[in-house]
């Protein structure tokens, strides 16, 4: 389920601002490579996903507290069901006051870390690359931009398909240098090693 929401959202961008190789490329790896790696183990060696009735959208404008009795609610829900730790994939971005650890860890105290533990924050950053495509594309005043998108991918790529990642790379880059399709060329910064 997550794979068909997140490829809508990609969709999305897609038809806003036109196809993009490179974009197009490192979609195929985190589809191929880093979604399954992340994502079918939670159903794997004996273990279940348990998909729960999520919000869907909860972040700091969608919670509030009750001025007669100081109860914490939400409101403007998009139901749906899904694994628990998509809900606070949003929650990542430090731009939201939700973004503070404390929520996270009060909300694992309700719900779990799902196994293998070790996967969560990269399980997170996964779930948070919706979020921000959506908001890239629908909420142009967000901040959200598809290039920070798209290095969010090349990270988690990075990470888990590095063999793939480096063909990939050398169908856009050379030396350093960043191959356009209409043939001309763009120097890339310089990582710090290189210039040590």
């Amino acid at each position: 389920m997550f794979s068909k929401i997140l490829a809508r959202a990609i969709d999305l961008d897609k038809e806003k601002r036109g196809y993009w190789s490179e974009f197009s490329a490192y979609r195929r790896l985190l589809f191929d490579y880093v979604i399954l790696w992340l994502l079918k183990p939670l159903e794997s060696e004996g273990r279940s996903l348990s998909r729960n009735i999520i919000h869907g959208d909860i972040w700091d404008e969608n919670c509030a507290d009750d001025m007669n009795t100081g109860e914490p609610f939400v409101f403007d829900a998009s139901l749906l069901y899904a694994h628990n730790e998509y809900e606070i994939g949003y929650w990542r971005l430090p731009r939201h006051r939700l973004s503070n650890r404390t929520y996270v860890r009060e909300y694992k105290k309700h719900l779990p870390v799902s196994e293998p533990e070790e996967d969560w924050d990269d399980r997170d950053f996964l779930y948070l690359m919706r979020f921000s495509i959506f908001c890239s594309v629908l909420i142009t005043s967000s901040g959200y931009d598809i290039i920070s998108v798209f290095g969010d991918m090349k990270t988690l790529c990075k990470k888990f398909c590095p063999k793939e990642i480096k063909k990939v790379e050398a169908q856009f880059y050379t030396r350093g240098v960043r191959l356009l399709t209409d043939g001309a060329n763009v120097e890339e910064e310089e990582e710090e090693s290189d210039e040590n």
